[in-house]
């Protein structure tokens, strides 16, 4: 864990103390607040907004740079969420049994 936590010092990480070893909830809690077609809109409308604001004076580089992290950033999202549920499901099925 202290590797991972290495690479985040060059910016300081805004989750400290318990945050650090509860991942799982800090993801529970994003869906609990943006429910997963939620957050997909809020990322669209900050591209959106970045691209009306900046895009004339970008170039086709930065424009297509901004485009992919959107396109990965939504997938990761996606992907988050799967995996949370997907945990949420395996937990309830351990307790069940």
């Amino acid at each position: 864990m202290e590797q991972f936590l290495e690479a985040l010092s060059y910016q300081p990480p805004t989750f400290k103390g318990e945050k650090l070893t509860n991942i799982n909830g800090l993801l529970i809690s994003f869906f609990d607040h943006y429910p997963v077609h939620e957050a997909r809109t809020h990322l669209w409308e900050l591209f959106r907004a970045w691209l009306f604001r900046c895009g004339e004076y970008a170039d086709e580089e930065v424009i297509s740079s901004k485009l992919q992290f959107y396109e990965l950033l939504e997938e990761f999202i996606e992907m988050a969420y799967l995996k949370t549920k997907c945990e949420q499901l395996l937990k309830e099925d351990e307790t069940a049994n």
